[in-house]
């Protein structure tokens, strides 16, 4: 649906990428017919703006990427698709993956079943080059995905996978390779709690009844019932292997293979920037910070509140009128309060911080709107290294950008700084840069 040249421009002269990497959908193909998805492949290749300003425009830019469901199979598809191969020769033929990776169907009876891939890419800075900078991980989170839903196909309770083994050892063994940052990629998102508020943990394919392995998956990274997730697809689904996926990587932090870990993914038409502090573990080590951006929506978006409680927040408040103990509402800055402009949290009228968590279209604090405010330290990323626009948001959250025209995710690292920044950009609107965080490392 694009109409002008605009992010491909922003991608190209202003961010100025060296890679880029799709995360799903890429395209809308559903169905078991190889021939419609090569027509949409083939479509997706040839549109005059991608083509022309976009990765594959000259000079060229370096692309990979991974696939979600509705380049996979269809709409939900896990294992149950029944083309998984057929339709990843398409992939392999759309990213035009040389023979002799694992994944071509030159390899015949060799061919590894999973788009997942790996690339390492060597840091530059004033000193020269020295070590692998970036290790990206592609994960295939289709192909032997476990139904999350029965109507998907035979519940696997406990033995839910999204993976697979043989992705899972794959994956075990790139977590040990040596790097600065690690950047994990997945169509779907990994960092949105399971979602409890809207759906029956019995809903869910993987959960093993109560005190089973779903719910202490979800304890063991200091979560529950109250912790709000998304009601689209997720990692969420099935706890286990999120919680799995979590653990491992804290460890490969605390076994010095990383500095950082950024997830990244796609599929929901909209961006947000996520965070989630691991409780430490004697198994997995100390508690780490793990970060996630979700970017998607070329010309596409979906304007609706998602509740999200890794959603990173400029300020937290509690619930509604102070109530509750879990800090995950946004204060809504300005607000307004009996003549005076606050852009931070204030004790007026309480007897602690406070701030507005709605207000009128002129910043008015709106009655009953309100919550007390968390203790700063406590924050998922200190508001010094947060920018926003407070443009096309949705959920009351900056860091939520839902009404762009299209959005799409930014890494930048700084090697002498030593910092990274994970921006959501929107080049069709007054602010290029929606929202954004910065990670010293």
């Amino acid at each position: 649906n694009q109409d002008s040249n605009a992010l491909w421009y922003h991608m190209r002269n202003t961010f100025q990428a060296d890679l880029w990497n799709w995360l799903g959908d890429n395209i809308y193909a559903d169905g078991t017919s190889m021939e419609y998805k090569r027509t949409q492949y083939n479509a997706a290749k040839e549109d005059q703006y991608y083509s022309n300003e976009g990765p594959i425009g000259e000079p060229k830019i370096a692309v990979t990427g991974t696939w979600d469901d509705h380049d996979f199979g269809a709409n939900n598809q896990g294992d149950d698709y029944t083309c998984a191969m057929p339709s990843q020769n398409e992939f392999v033929s759309f990213f035009d993956i040389p023979a002799s990776d694992p994944r071509h169907f030159a390899q015949g009876d060799n061919q590894r079943k999973g788009v997942y891939s790996s690339y390492t890419f060597l840091k530059s800075n004033n000193s020269g080059v020295g070590g692998i900078g970036i290790h990206l991980i592609n994960l295939d989170a289709r192909t032997h995905r476990s139904p999350t839903f029965p109507f998907n196909g035979s519940c696997q309770l406990g033995e839910s996978t999204m993976l697979g083994e043989e992705q899972w050892t794959w994956l075990e063994a790139q977590l040990q390779v040596d790097s600065e940052i690690k950047v994990i990629g997945s169509g779907t998102q990994i960092l949105p709690p399971t979602d409890q508020q809207s759906r029956n943990v019995n809903e869910y394919c993987a959960y093993d009844g109560s005190d089973g392995s779903f719910e202490q998956s979800i304890a063991d990274v200091g979560e529950g019932p109250v912790w709000r997730g998304t009601s689209y697809e997720s990692w969420g689904e099935i706890p286990q292997d999120r919680t799995k996926l979590l653990q491992i990587c804290q460890k490969s932090i605390n076994d010095g293979y990383t500095k950082k870990i950024i997830f990244i993914s796609g599929d929901q038409h909209w961006g947000e920037i996520m965070a989630k502090k691991m409780p430490s573990s004697d198994l997995y080590g100390s508690s780490q910070m793990l970060y996630e951006v979700t970017a998607s929506g070329i010309d596409q978006n979906w304007i609706e509140d998602i509740e999200n409680s890794n959603r990173v927040r400029v300020r937290s408040s509690s619930d509604n009128a102070g109530s509750g103990d879990l800090y995950d509402n946004e204060c809504n800055f300005p607000f307004i309060y009996q003549g005076v402009k606050h852009d931070q949290c204030t004790n007026v009228a309480h007897t602690q911080e406070w701030c507005s968590t709605q207000t009128d279209g002129s910043d008015n604090h709106i009655s009953d709107r309100w919550g007390n405010c968390d203790d700063e330290a406590n924050e998922l990323v200190a508001r010094d290294k947060i920018a926003y626009s407070g443009e096309n948001i949705c959920t009351d959250n900056y860091m939520h950008v839902c009404s762009a025209k299209a959005n799409y995710g930014g890494i930048s690292v700084d090697w002498d700084k030593h910092e990274v920044r994970l921006s959501i950009y929107t080049p069709h609107e007054n602010t290029a840069e929606a929202a954004a965080i910065v990670i010293d490392f």
